[in-house]
């Protein structure tokens, strides 16, 4: 099955349920259509995910390495602990006020809040990804333990291959200068 037809049976899907899906990842499934158009026309039989396939395993052989999975959890740890660090400080100060009745205001200011709200939009980001790759890993390694002929099998291995293409695709996609530029281009418009 073209890639195309399956972004447009996801964006069907999305559709039919009155989900919005982010800015971002409807510009990739666009440059993904537009991109296997162009290969077919030139060549009838370019296929995607053959195409995709090394791309994705490098992406993830270097992603699942125990040393980018230690880099992982000592940023997530780093990250934790600077959060950690200021809130003993702030909750005694906190029930303090509360204590003497004074009680406290709350200023808010846009600005400050970005910082906090872009962390909290990736740490969705990541979320919202390891569940997908996770239901993804989930469907697919059923598929592989049902009993069934060489074919289907062949199938889910073509499938597997396209979901981790697809997701090493848009990690690259996603680190590359162009999509920084891209979310510069939108911040000021939030």
């Amino acid at each position: 099955m073209p890639v195309g037809a399956m972004v447009a049976d996801v964006l069907e899907i999305v559709r039919r349920h009155g989900l919005r899906i982010p800015r971002d990842l409807a510009l990739l499934f666009t440059v993904i259509i537009m991109a296997e158009g162009i290969a077919t026309t030139l060549d009838p039989g370019f296929e995607l995910f053959a195409a995709m396939t090394p791309f994705a395993q490098a992406e993830l052989a270097r992603e699942l390495t125990p040393a980018a999975l230690a880099l992982r959890i000592e940023q997530f740890g780093a990250e934790a602990a600077e959060a950690l660090i200021g809130l003993p400080g702030q909750l005694h100060r906190a029930l303090e006020a509360l204590g003497t009745g004074d009680g406290f205001e709350v200023h808010l200011r846009a600005d400050e809040l970005k910082p906090l709200v872009g962390r909290a939009e990736r740490a969705g980001n990541r979320i919202a990804g390891s569940i997908l790759a996770a239901a993804a890993i989930d469907a697919l390694s059923r598929l592989v333990a049902r009993p069934g002929g060489g074919h289907r099998r062949r199938t889910t291995v073509l499938a597997a291959l396209g979901v981790a293409g697809s997701l090493g695709a848009y990690e690259v996609w996603r680190r590359s200068p162009a999509a920084a530029t891209l979310h510069k281009l939108r911040s000021p418009s939030r």
